[in-house]
């Protein structure tokens, strides 16, 4: 579905690294092979919910994550930044961490698979193309 919904647009390339990759898949060996594949003066960026990088602290190798990218955290709608900073204050040292604010759009993807299962609309809520690959594919479909 990442392809299908980045397909229209050129800065875009979609990665099967991780799908191709046998075994178990860890953000460190994604980073390192990027790394090798682009080169070392490619500036790598880990983009995540503002509130899902304090989860990386505890992923395998989080040092060594936070020495090959630089973390773009997305706030969401009724994320308290500040204080949620300030709470991670000494972890955030090891990181690099950048914030976006991202408008404030209340779509969650547990909404727009609930909806489907209930076929109720999706319109408006993900790229149509995308849309059209759920209902292509069955996908989230409540089952007997």
């Amino acid at each position: 579905m990442t392809v299908v919904a980045t397909a229209s647009n050129p800065d875009f390339d979609v990665s099967r690294m991780e799908i191709d990759r046998p075994g178990l898949t860890y953000t460190v060996d994604t980073l390192l092979a990027l790394r090798e594949m682009h080169g070392p003066q490619t500036d790598l960026f880990f983009i995540t919910g503002a509130d899902a990088v304090w989860e990386i602290v505890t992923w395998k190798d989080a040092e060594r994550v936070a020495d090959l990218c630089t973390f773009i955290g997305a706030t969401r709608p009724g994320y308290d930044l500040a204080t949620i900073a300030a709470e991670h204050e000494q972890l955030a040292r090891m990181f690099h961490i950048e914030y976006i604010e991202v408008p404030a759009l209340a779509i969650s993807s547990t909404d727009v698979r609930r909806r489907v299962a209930e076929r109720r609309p999706i319109r408006y809520l993900l790229p149509e193309s995308v849309a059209a690959y759920i209902r292509k594919y069955g996908l989230y479909q409540e089952t007997a």
